[in-house]
């Protein structure tokens, strides 16, 4: 269940003030609750929960002692607080009675809690605050609510001749199960209380219960707490049980009354009690058992699966509260926990049962606070699936992953992942897995998923170094966040979302999750926070990192359009029912990814599996390879208009081309900062991103090799040129191949306030460090660029091999002939 803040329209918030403070469980915008300083106009629409102005405790729907020996009566209680979205009796709904107000309880909604009609008669009745028989508002039920120095007060209004308001019953003894009286006057004794609000939406104990975090219905067990007249609503059977039902002592938690077994003699009896109305489902009940310690017995037990209570030999008296299940002696008095777990199905009835035998007189057994809690509903939690989609994705963390939170290892085999605590991506302080060079790649644990279609596995992680990164895989599909989150990307304080988009085409199928984090630096490297998995229907296309992709099952293939910005359509995990798609190749050097031929209608740029029979790319457009492939014939054709005065241009292919049209030239000897030279050096081959510098327009092939992986913006580099397959700016210090025909004419020249484009498949000298206004080419192989040139021809700028200018023909001439260096290329003067 997602839960959002709410926005009241006649609430106000208020701040924190020495006068209260929030409880453990319940925060002010937090979980959807809101706490109130004025009642809401659209009152109808939320629940609300009353909790002690000084201690951790919520009034709760519950038995009291003092109120009546008829236990259908029930009054409001404290109880130590809990989660009240999964607890019903604890939750209140205010209905208007003109000017005030009726409480009813959300566990048992049949009455509003009222006082005492007969008050003239028994001047004690405005002690009782309980259920009786008021079903609309009347003035035996309606109380005045006032807000007044933070904290709020209930006024008993039935009553005129005094002011009655409610509060603990007995307030020296005000603690866990006390139950509430109407008649506090004293401003000592006056409840005081905090409200908080949540929407009526945003509850649904059942359907959210899970085991960790169960739905209490303790309420339905008829007399839970055996606080008042003995065994009634339940069933006795046997000999020996005490008349009243109660030990002259107080119960397990705290307050009088809990059932008792004693006799003078040997006996066998039982108590029990019979539950219906519940939807099919996995449930707990647990209770606190003591008895003797030889000559009796005492179990527990849940349609038919039972559980024994041991020998304690401690003897009863005043008893503290214990949450744990306890081993013999080591509960408070001897007490102990005991639960048992069972499965119901639908209309089944839920039997409890206590039974307790003796073999001597004088022994006793004694059992209190019967609890009943869901782990869960039956059926098809996953209902609503049929309605799934990107824009309406079905949230089954809870379902599926054990330990989603990442707050502990407990359901994460493996080794090297530790816990810390820190800021979250929210602002708030919580526990999270991290990285702590601890030895282990990994967490790991094994999922099932329920349903045929598609899923996005979100996890939320952190790198804390710009080397560090979180992996996240599932089956076979793994994504990888690295380095210092920045711009949209960082969701707050540097986490960031680790999608991962799958689909299944078995139900019931077992998937692996793993959380990898790096280990590299002696510090804590990479956090891990939590993790979402959302059905997001039968069929799903997304488009990311320059990859559209298709998963699940199209009863019609669907069109496919390879871009500039989305230069990649993947339907690999996709199952077209009829139909093949057609593709539409905006971007010519866009590629298409098939499980098989048939699939699409595209000519070229196919991938098949692992292999394109025909790759086809030129300049102009950007180029995006998600998967290694071979490309069986692949060429990439550079036309005239791309060589820089007719003469060179920078080239960089994704694949080993070794039909060349001119000569290929790798820049990877090093700039000459002096005289501003850098020496190219033939090559036969190019190899798959290695940009070099060429020197004819025309096809670059290759036959039969691999197409490596090319992300989206990715850069390589091959001696001193940096290449890219996606238009960028040329960085401020490069140097850009260029014409200039005022200056030098072709060479590199420096990058300054102007920036050039790179264009795809083009390259750029990298930032040397040096203000030299243009980097020249010399090339080692004498045979290639050099040009014996008549002392008459008019040969422009020329340059000796120190790099000094010097002219030809029509102008001053060298001193000798000799070699020399015209518009970046070597010629001969004679």
């Amino acid at each position: 269940m997602k839960r959002k803040l709410l926005t009241l329209s006649t609430m106000l918030l208020v701040g924190i003030a020495t006068a209260w403070a929030d409880t453990s469980v319940i925060t002010d915008g937090t979980d959807g609750w809101t706490k109130i300083t004025s009642i809401p106009s659209n009152v109808g629409d939320y629940y609300f929960v009353f909790v002690d102005n000084t201690q951790d405790l919520m009034l709760s729907f519950g038995e009291g002692v003092n109120q009546s020996t008829n236990a259908a009566y029930k009054t409001m209680v404290y109880r130590t607080s809990e989660d009240p979205a999964m607890n019903p009796a604890m939750l209140w709904t205010l209905e208007a009675n003109g000017d005030k107000w009726g409480i009813r309880n959300v566990a048992d909604p049949t009455y509003l809690m009222q006082t005492e009609y007969d008050w003239t008669n028994n001047s004690n009745t405005p002690w009782y605050w309980r259920t009786h028989d008021v079903a609309s508002g009347n003035e035996w039920s309606t109380v005045a609510l006032a807000y007044t120095d933070g904290s709020w007060t209930i006024q008993n209004t039935h009553y005129t001749d005094n002011t009655y308001y409610i509060g603990p019953w007995n307030a020296a003894a005000f603690s866990n199960g006390q139950e509430v009286a109407g008649n506090k006057t004293a401003s000592a004794d006056i409840g005081h209380f905090q409200i908080y609000a949540i929407l009526k939406t945003d509850v649904d104990w059942m359907a959210n219960a899970t085991e960790s975090k169960p739905a209490n219905l303790s309420y339905k067990v008829a007399n839970s707490y055996a606080a008042y007249n003995g065994v009634t609503g339940w069933t006795s059977e046997g000999t020996g049980l005490n008349d009243d039902g109660r030990n002259d002592g107080n119960g397990f938690d705290g307050i009088p009354g809990f059932f008792e077994y004693w006799s003078g003699n040997s006996y066998s009896g039982t108590l029990s009690q019979n539950i219906t109305g519940l939807p099919a489902g996995k449930y707990k009940v647990r209770a606190a058992g003591q008895l003797t310690p030889s000559n009796t017995t005492l179990s527990l037990s849940v349609n038919g699966t039972s559980v024994s209570f041991d020998a304690n030999g401690t003897s009863n008296g005043s008893i503290a509260q214990s949450g744990a299940e306890v081993a013999a002696g080591s509960g408070v008095n001897g007490w102990q926990y005991k639960s048992v777990t069972t499965d119901i199905t639908a209309g089944q009835t839920l039997t409890i049962t206590f039974t307790s035998t003796t073999t001597a007189g004088g022994c006793w057994t004694n059992f209190d606070n019967v609890e009943l809690y869901c782990l869960g509903v039956a059926g098809d939690p996953y209902e609503g699936w049929e309605d799934a989609s990107m824009d309406n994705p079905l949230d089954w963390t809870t379902y599926i992953i054990s330990g989603w939170e990442c707050t502990n290892n407990d359901a994460w085999t493996g080794s090297g992942r530790t816990t810390a605590e820190g800021t979250y991506y929210d602002g708030t302080s919580r526990t999270y897995f991290t990285q702590n060079h601890e030895e282990g790649a990994a967490r790991s644990q094994t999922v099932t998923i329920p349903k045929t279609g598609c899923y996005l596995l979100r996890t939320i992680v952190r790198p804390v170094y710009a080397g560090s990164y979180a992996t996240i895989t599932i089956g076979s599909e793994s994504t990888t966040t690295r380095g210092i989150q920045t711009g949209s990307a960082n969701i707050g304080n540097g986490w960031a979302y680790n999608d991962i988009y799958f689909a299944t085409t078995t139900a019931n199928e077992s998937k692996k999750i793993s959380i990898a984090l790096s280990n590299v630096n002696s510090g804590r490297e990479a956090d891990c926070g939590e993790m979402h998995l959302y059905y997001i229907g039968q069929s799903a296309d997304f488009a990311k990192d320059g990859v559209h992709k298709y998963i699940g099952t199209y009863t019609t293939a669907p069109a496919l359009e390879v871009t500039d910005a989305v230069p990649v359509a993947d339907v690999t995990s996709a199952t077209f029912t009829s139909g093949s798609s057609a593709v539409t190749f905006t971007n010519p050097n866009g590629l298409v990814f098939v499980n098989a031929d048939g699939q699409t209608s595209a000519a070229k740029n196919e991938v098949i599996g692992t292999t394109c029979a025909n790759l086809q790319l030129e300049k102009g457009h950007p180029f995006v390879n998600p998967k290694e492939f071979t490309a069986t014939n692949v060429k990439y054709t550079l036309a005239d208009s791309e060589l820089a005065g007719g003469s060179f241009a920078t080239l960089m292919i994704p694949f080993t081309a070794s039909t060349l049209a001119g000569t290929a030239y790798t820049l990877d000897q090093g700039v000459d900062l002096i005289d501003g030279n850098i020496r190219g050096t033939a090559t036969t081959s190019i190899a798959a991103n290695s940009p070099v510098l060429v020197t004819k327009a025309g096809k670059y092939a290759g036959s039969s090799v691999t197409v490596p992986v090319v992300a989206s913006g990715a850069t390589f580099t091959n001696g001193e040129l940096v290449g890219t397959y996606t238009a960028m700016t040329a960085p401020t210090g490069s140097y850009v191949l260029q014409n200039h025909t005022s200056g030098e004419g072709v060479a590199f020249y420096l990058v300054g306030t102007t920036r050039p484009t790179v264009n795809p498949f083009r390259a750029y000298i990298k930032s040397q460090g040096s203000s030299a206004r243009a980097i020249r080419v010399i090339f080692d192989d004498e045979s290639q660029g050099i040009e014996n040139v008549n002392l008459n021809a008019n040969l422009g700028d020329c340059y000796d091999l120190q790099g000094r200018r010097v002219s030809v023909g029509a102008g001053p001439v060298p001193a000798r002939k000799g070699l020399y260096i015209v518009n970046g290329r070597k010629v001969t003067v004679q």
